[in-house]
């Protein structure tokens, strides 16, 4: 979302249309050959680090430690994942133990969270950044964990000029990201 407006730029006649269901293109984290007879287009590697609001901050400033044990004290926000995975609080601490707080399927959810100052989460580099210049979030150390997979767009083969066109700008928009920063 943080993207649409530059990508419905981007599009012949602003012909755009958000659907969350029976789509012609979708944005999923994996492997291209976990979607055979689909064209996957990478847009940026899974790469993860925690954040929070600055409110949250300001109360647990024991947070900008690089300790990953200082997360341990906090309210933390989680999104639905083993613990063995590198996007999981348990990973990122390196615990092997179940931690408490909520659980999200939907990343959306979990950063409206985050903004609002209910706890710390782990963010994911190719989504958070307009949060990040907008202050919403700070980014809480500086080191990062990369996956094994990337985030694509995934488009049946045979696709109208309009889905390409939004193909081409969504690519677009995160080469014009990684050229400012």
């Amino acid at each position: 979302m943080p993207r649409f407006d530059l990508v419905a730029s981007r599009v012949p006649n602003g012909q755009l249309m958000l659907l969350t269901s029976d789509v012609a293109l979708s944005l999923r984290f994996g492997r291209p050959e976990e979607w055979p007879g689909l064209v996957a287009t990478k847009l940026f590697d899974g790469e993860w680090f925690p954040v929070c609001s600055q409110a949250f901050l300001v109360r647990h400033p024991a947070l900008t430690s690089e300790n990953p044990n200082a997360f341990l004290d906090v309210p933390l926000l989680h999104l639905a994942s083993r613990p063995d995975q590198v996007d999981s609080w348990e990973s990122w601490i390196g615990i092997e133990r179940k931690l408490d707080g909520p659980r999200f399927t939907n990343y959306l959810s979990i950063m409206h969270e985050t903004i609002a100052g209910r706890g710390a989460a782990l963010a994911w580099a190719g989504y958070v950044e307009e949060h990040l210049r907008l202050g919403r979030v700070v980014r809480l150390t500086s080191k990062s964990r990369r996956h094994q997979n990337s985030f694509y767009v995934v488009t049946r083969k045979k696709t109208s000029v309009a889905i390409r066109a939004v193909v081409k700008a969504l690519v677009d928009s995160v080469e014009h990201h990684t050229l400012q920063t």
